[in-house]
């Protein structure tokens, strides 16, 4: 984790999403923060959302947890009248990105991040509400 990078949203939540029209979740278990997810909008006026922090402890993929937190956002993003959601997940999360698929992203191009030491790639996913 890179709070003074990449990361930098995870220091200042509210902020980050709800202050700019998107929301932060946490799923927990017996008062332990299991999972996370997160809309951020990119362009309100078109309709164009971005999800960020999809994250679920290992112990609980495969169990329902990670539709809960994905269910979330779609349904939050079709109430708040968004009509595409458009985010970058590394390439290394292949079990995401069927995950993704399975709900109807779309996979498009690839980058290279570059942000302070952190070096990686990510694919592009969209869909259309």
């Amino acid at each position: 984790v890179d709070v003074n990078g990449y990361d930098r949203d995870l220091l200042d939540l509210e902020g980050s999403y709800r202050d700019v029209g998107g929301e932060f979740v946490v799923l927990e278990e017996a008062g332990e923060v299991v999972g996370a997810h997160a809309t951020q909008p990119v362009d309100q006026e078109s309709g164009v959302l971005t999800f960020r922090r999809l994250y679920l402890l290992a112990r609980l993929r495969r169990t329902g947890a990670g539709r809960v937190l994905m269910d979330w956002a779609l349904e939050w993003s079709r109430t708040n009248g968004y009509h595409r959601v458009e985010f970058w997940s590394d390439t290394r999360f292949s079990r995401a990105h069927r995950f993704f698929e399975r709900y109807g992203f779309v996979q498009g191009g690839i980058r290279q991040v570059e942000e302070g030491k952190l070096k990686f790639s990510e694919y592009f996913f969209a869909l259309s509400l």
